[in-house]
């Protein structure tokens, strides 16, 4: 068993167990935007605007101060990179809600992971969420609101009860 393999199975522990850190982490990976796929141009183009925005604070604070305040060139652009990102990472999140539905299901754990693989295997982009801790954990499905009616099927079909 090499470490490709073990990481395999320690992520699928932790999923089962705590899919919110999982999702958080791999969402990570394109500094979490969810509905664009960024390139070197939306890179550059949000940079772009992160440093112009930094070095248009750093001049209005040096103005506004009476040339008083002096801030640093780097943490300047740094922030204002950060603030930009910030902005886009809201934008593209709510962008992501509205076209989502988050479902209940009254299911163990098993029982989720198997629908969304199954819905996932006929081409749905499901995600399964968890919230809570302990007795009050509830487990669910975020799905398109075009495909809640495949999601309930799908969920119909296993035999489960919606609370």
């Amino acid at each position: 068993m090499d470490a490709h393999d073990v990481m395999g199975r320690c992520t699928e522990v932790i999923d089962k167990r705590a899919p919110g850190l999982v999702r958080f982490v791999a969402g990570l990976r394109w500094g979490g935007l969810r509905t664009v796929d960024p390139d070197g141009w939306t890179w550059g183009a949000e940079a772009a605007a992160g440093v112009g925005l930094g070095l248009g604070a750093r001049g209005a604070l040096r103005v506004a101060s009476g040339d008083r305040v002096r801030v640093p060139l780097l943490p300047a652009v740094l922030v204002g990179w950060l603030g930009s990102h910030l902005a886009v990472w809201r934008w593209d999140t709510l962008r992501w809600r509205k076209r989502r539905v988050a479902l209940v299901v009254d299911l163990p754990v098993e029982g989720v992971v198997a629908i969304a693989e199954q819905l996932g295997a006929d081409g749905r982009p499901v995600q399964r969420w968890e919230k809570g801790s302990g007795r009050s954990r509830v487990h669910g499905l975020w799905c398109r609101a075009g495909d809640v009616r495949a999601v309930n099927r799908a969920i119909d079909a296993a035999g489960v009860r919606r609370p």
